[in-house]
Parts: C-alpha cells; sequence; structure tokens
C-alpha cells in the first residue's frame, strides 16, 4: 500500500527543520499528503500558596507558550514551502495528557506517523508521547534521529524478529519499505527452535514468507554473546548496512518495560538509523 496520508510531529526545536527535510527527501513519501502537527504541551499547574495568584502565573504561562508556538508554526511553515510536499498546519497546545491524546486520535486517521527520535536526555513527555501514539493509534510510527542524513532511498531493510505479534505486525506495516528495498536481512537473537512461535529452525519461516513476495531475503542468527538484546539488534543491523530497522514496540508488558528498561528503549535511545515500529 502507498503512503498517502502522514501526521508528522513536530515539537518547536531546531530538530524540526531535520525531520521536515528528512521526509522531503525520502522518495517513500513523494505522494504522500502531511500533516504538520506542532505540540505545544502545557504542564499540569502546581498551585503553591495562594491559589489566585497561581492562576495568573499559569494565565501568563499560557500566554507565552501560545506566542512561542505562533513563532514556531511560521518557521514550520517556511520550512515546508520549500520542499516539494503537499501539506497542512495543526497545532496541539494543551496539558500534556490531553495532549497525547489529541496526537494519538490524529495519529488513527493517517497512514503513519513520524516524529524524531528521542534521545536519552530527551524529555520525559516526549517519551510519553511516543509511547502513546505507539500503543494507542493502531499505526506505525517512524522514529527519526537526528543528524541523519539520506539519498531518498531505503535500500537495505534490517527486521528484528521474535517470532512474537508485534514483529509480525511491524512487517505488516513496513511492506512499502520492504517492498521496494534491494535487500532484507531477518535478525534473530539467540532464538531457540520451539513449536510456538519460531518453529524448527528460527527466522526460516518469515524470511520463506517475505521471499515468496519478490523479495531478496537473508537471515541472520545473532549470539548476542552476554550483550542485552537491544544493543545486539543495533550492531548487527550496522553491520548489515540497514537504512531502516523494522521492530515490534513493546513486547513485554510497559510496567516491566519502565522498571527494567527493556529492549525497545534501547534502541528507541541508541539508532542510528530510522526506525519504524508498531504494536
Amino acid at each position: 500500500m502507498a503512503l498517502k496520508d502522514i501526521l508528522v510531529v513536530l515539537f518547536g526545536d531546531d530538530g524540526d527543520q531535520h525531520v521536515i527535510a528528512s521526509v522531503d527527501a525520502m522518495a517513500i513519501f513523494t505522494q504522500a499528503h502531511v500533516a504538520a502537527t506542532l505540540v505545544a504541551p502545557i504542564p499540569d499547574p502546581v498551585f503553591v500558596g495562594d491559589m489566585m495568584g497561581g492562576g495568573l502565573a499559569l494565565g501568563d504561562f499560557i500566554t507565552s507558550v501560545r506566542e512561542e508556538a505562533t513563532g514556531s508554526q511560521e518557521n514550520i511553515r517556511l520550512a515546508l514551502a520549500r520542499t516539494n510536499l503537499g501539506f497542512e498546519q495543526r497545532l496541539v497546545m494543551a496539558q500534556t495528557l490531553t495532549a497525547c491524546d489529541l496526537i494519538v486520535t490524529q495519529a488513527r486517521h493517517v497512514d503513519l506517523t513520524v516524529m524524531a527520535r528521542p534521545a536519552k536526555d530527551s524529555s520525559g513527555f516526549r517519551h510519553e508521547l511516543l509511547e502513546a501514539v505507539l500503543m494507542g493509534s493502531g499505526r506505525p510510527l517512524l522514529l527519526l534521529p537526528q543528524g541523519w542524513k539520506t539519498d531518498g532511498r531505503v535500500q537495505t531493510v534490517f527486521v528484528a524478529w521474535n517470532a512474537g505479534r508485534e514483529a509480525a505486525r511491524a512487517i505488516g506495516d513496513a511492506s512499502p519499505w520492504l517492498d521496494a528495498a534491494s535487500k532484507i536481512v531477518i535478525g534473530t537473537v539467540d532464538a531457540k527452535p520451539g513449536p510456538r512461535g519460531h518453529g524448527e529452525a528460527p527466522g526460516v519461516d518469515i524470511a520463506t514468507h517475505l521471499a515468496r513476495h519478490g523479495n531478496a531475503v537473508e537471515l541472520r542468527n545473532i549470539d548476542s554473546l552476554g550483550a542485552a538484546t537491544g544493543e545486539a539488534i543495533l550492531e548487527a543491523a550496522e553491520a548489515a548496512g540497514a537504512d531502516l530497522i523494522v521492530v515490534g514496540g513493546f513486547g513485554h508488558p510497559r510496567l516491566q518495560q519502565a522498571l527494567f528498561g527493556g529492549v525497545t528503549r534501547t534502541i528507541v535511545e541508541s539508532s542510528k538509523v530510522p526506525l519504524l515500529m508498531s504494536h
């Protein structure tokens, strides 16, 4: 399926220019209409002492956020005007939880959501928004790392495969990239044969499935050698020369992810190439 309608989430910072330029450069978005949505979150109010004084301070803060958003919208408009993209601009200015809900609602009405990959030191809100879109939209999410450069083509796609539901969904959502790629690398980490999931030979069944669609597929069964699974995936993707990593998001309960880190968080915070994620 061609990508015709995409949501691009922007934050009013220097990363916006890079995201817009990257979307414009990628050949897969040539026919897509872009809804460029600026998110201007308003922190939940914390009243200390006089309630009236706190209300006035919050009002001043909201006015400041609105003025800053107006300037950011103009910068975004100018950047979009320099591209070949068909676009519209939107603004979500709301308290953080409401802002996440509004973006998720928009994400449900497009083929794909695109946003900058949050760094390890990014605000908590960006991670919250990423998780909300991934878990709540029912649509795939493309994360672009800052500083990543492209000639417009995605030639090698690395699929992180664990035979789980999320990984299977990610492969289905990645079909526009997989069909256009010169090579698909299926990577498993410390995979064990078994009647549930991998079958008799880890990765073989999904590689055969993709090959039947006419794709050139290579299977790599990776021994982590004691390294974390997320790190092993990133190293294998880099060794394969991947232009895109496809991964299922949050394969374990989110509470467990929050307590112990998790594969998804490692890949999200450290990948040097775009991530196509689904849940």
